[in-house]
């Protein structure tokens, strides 16, 4: 649920809010503007090219900040607009400058008025602006005499700061209400959530600056319009975002200290319900915990039961089971609980009802799950899972708390426990065996729960321990070797580091060089590369170094990548900057280009049939493969040849967030949201998971 994290670090602070443009543009000068543009870096300086590498603004300012037809941009320590000509269109006066959205924007300069600083305070130098509103002409609409200013989503109202308590007023100055709250969300469905400061409290533990990702605990909340009429007095421990018309509230919880002496406050007790817009209590607070309603359904928990309820608080029916998907609902609104992960079928059903802190996806008919743990017991988690965490909105902040450990087991696809929660830590089921860490070491246990191979394992693993066909990699005093289903060294623990067999060959290091054994422990290709991959369609990239490395000795090949054959000698002579296993007959490969990593494909014979022109790659599935440039992701077969329709992404970061997985792509959504789309980029299951992992079949795998 997107809410605010009771996890707080004091004196947090944004300095600048961003929002959407929606400015007017002329279409005829739309049409000459090149459609897609890219940064460019030359030393410290910044400018934009388009598609075709043009140089579109030189590499002239300190930072350029595309915003539509315009940028943002400093020089000389001050911020303005330009032109995709490059030139000014509004002077560079101002100390800092949020995106325009409609015909404004909010602007800083400098106070006249040198405030003094303490010492904990030092570091804050947007103490020394005052925020107001600029018009396209750069004049200033309503004067910087502000602490800080937030223009809403409808571009007419603003909510300002000023003796360091937030109001409402309208683009033209006028005030909706006085200075009054701790605390204002921006506005969603025409209401804003607010916050009092509760007079019995001796502080609020936040320091709010007016982002709809900062934390605020304690107070008292209520809601109001746009006109600034309060809607709902603030009285209630806390209230949610409202989604779907519809928002949480928790009546009688109190906030107090995590630890005695802590910096940071948790909601605690108090039962939950919802409200509308209007404050009308919907559904009375009755339940211990809740998400948000997201097209008409929300997930409760009471009396230690989770389920579905519709808008009216009626119970709804489990959904029938399929193939099975971990996802990470968005956190419980009971603070004191970690995340809640459960899991869905291809239609997106929740088949297993998210009430566990951590699950791992189904293997051999099982899967491991955690206890849900008050925020006393929360700790970071280990072996592939999930960091704790609780959201308002798109902000997150992990936490940890050294009191405890998280208690995990395993569930059948009932959901039935069908082994106790009992293990720290734990691997998923292979070969009929599953690692687990109890009392300080790593053992294995058939699904019975029964040790099969007793608890003697180091926990210092750079790898997860499991059984791969009848073998499992194992350590002990950081020496690394081979055990059977018994337990039995089939080959000896004398390794600084081992990875698992592949196609018959397991990569071992001793001392600093990493050669191939195979399953009798023979050394086929001795150890000369500082780094290997796996064997994967009878290849494996590598990186080799001399034994001696001096300036003198070094070579351009020294720190490049290549690919062996299983003898040891070269198939791909060193050639590429780095490197990826191969997959359906190609391998990802990258070389330096203008300062960046730059990726495309080779077959067997090293030949690149992909040039390298992406900045994030996928392996080949299936026939397809996923791509991205600076501003665009796409699919393409084994030719390069797009498959689908591109779509934008935030220069790679985004496209590094696809996976194609059984025809789903798991991708995030621009408030960090996680859902699935197919191949044509269409939402099959809606954004609305913290995470996700992949669909396996419940007896199978992928």
């Amino acid at each position: 649920m997107k809410q605010p994290s009771f996890y707080l670090f004091l004196f947090s602070f944004c300095f600048f809010c961003s929002f959407f443009l929606a400015a007017d543009m002329d279409a005829q000068k739309s049409a000459s503007l090149p459609d897609k543009l890219a940064p460019v870096q030359v030393g410290m300086r910044y400018g934009l090219k388009d598609m075709q590498g043009k140089t579109v603004i030189p590499a002239l300012f300190e930072a350029l900040i595309p915003d539509g037809d315009s940028c943002r941009a400093r020089t000389h320590g001050k911020w303005g607009l330009v032109n995709l000509r490059g030139e000014w269109v509004v002077q560079p006066l101002f100390e800092a400058l949020d995106k325009f959205y409609g015909r404004f924007a909010v602007a800083a300069r400098k106070d006249s008025v040198a405030v003094p600083k303490t010492y904990y305070l030092q570091q804050q130098t947007n103490l020394d602006l005052k925020y107001g509103l600029i018009g396209q002409d750069g004049a200033w609409v309503i004067k910087p005499l502000y602490e800080k200013l937030v223009l809403c989503t409808n571009g007419t109202v603003i909510l300002y700061k000023k003796f360091n308590l937030w109001g409402v007023m309208t683009v033209d100055g006028k005030k909706q209400t006085l200075p009054v709250y701790e605390a204002i969300f921006p506005f969603t469905d025409g209401a804003a959530v607010v916050v009092y400061k509760d007079p019995s409290e001796i502080s609020m533990l936040s320091a709010y600056y007016g982002s709809p990702d900062e934390t605020v605990t304690g107070g008292k909340w209520g809601v109001i319009d746009q006109q600034g009429k309060e809607l709902i007095a603030p009285h209630y421990a806390y209230i949610g975002s409202f989604h779907d018309g519809l928002a949480a509230f928790n009546e009688g919880g109190t906030w107090g200290a995590i630890q005695r002496y802590g910096s940071t406050k948790a909601l605690r007790n108090g039962k939950w319900g919802f409200l509308d817009v209007q404050g009308r209590i919907v559904i009375p607070a009755t339940y211990e915990s809740v998400n948000e309603f997201d097209e008409g359904v929300a997930l409760v928990t009471k009396e230690g039961s989770t389920y579905l309820i519709d808008k009216v608080g009626h119970k709804l029916a489990r959904p029938d089971s399929g193939i099975l998907k971990r996802v990470g609902v968005p956190a419980l609104t009971t603070f004191c609980q970690a995340p809640a992960w459960g899991f869905i079928d291809t239609a997106g059903r929740m088949v297993i009802a998210a009430a566990y802190g951590n699950a791992r996806p189904f293997q051999n008919g099982l899967a491991a799950v955690s206890q849900s743990t008050p925020c006393d017991r929360q700790t970071d988690l280990s072996a592939g899972t999930a960091s704790n965490s609780l959201i308002r909105n798109s902000g997150v902040h992990n936490v940890r708390v050294n009191e405890g450990e998280e208690q995990w087991g395993y569930i059948d696809a009932s959901g039935t426990l069908v082994i106790p929660y009992q293990f720290t830590r734990c691997v998923d089921f292979s070969d009929g065996l599953a690692a687990v860490f109890k009392e300080g070491s790593w053992g294995f246990i058939n699904k019975k729960g029964e040790w099969v191979i007793s608890p003697r394992y180091d926990d210092d693993t750079q790898c997860h321990y499991r059984f791969k066909d009848g073998l499992a990699l194992v350590s002990i005093q950081g020496k690394w070797g081979f055990v059977d289903h018994a337990g039995k060294q089939v080959i000896p623990l004398v390794y600084t580091l081992a990875d698992e067999f592949e196609e018959g060959l397991a990569a071992v290091r001793i001392g600093d060089s990493w050669g191939f054994i195979d399953r009798q422990g023979q050394m086929v290709i001795k150890p000369q590369f500082n780094v290997v991959g796996s064997f994967k369609e009878g290849l494996a990239n590598v990186r080799k170094r001399q034994s001696v490395y001096s300036s003198n000795t070094s070579t351009d090949t020294d720190f490049l990548y290549g690919y062996i054959h299983k003898n040891g000698n070269w198939a791909v002579p060193p050639a590429y900057t780095d490197a990826r296993d191969f997959n359906e007959g190609m391998a990802a490969v990258a070389g330096m280009k203008n300062g960046s990593l730059q990726w495309g494909y080779i077959n067997a014979s090293g030949s690149l049939v992909i040039a390298e022109k992406y900045q994030a790659v996928k392996p080949f599935e299936k026939g397809i493969a996923y791509v991205c440039t600076q501003t665009q992701g796409n699919y393409i077969d084994h030719s390069g040849n797009n498959l689908t329709t591109p779509v934008d992404v935030a220069y790679g970061y985004e496209g590094s967030k696809y996976k194609l997985i059984n025809g789903f792509t798991a991708a995030i959504d621009p408030a960090n949201l996680w859902g699935f789309k197919d191949k044509h980029f269409n939402w099959v299951i809606k954004p609305e998971y913290e995470q996700v992992s992949h669909f396996t079949r419940i007896n199978g795998h992928e």
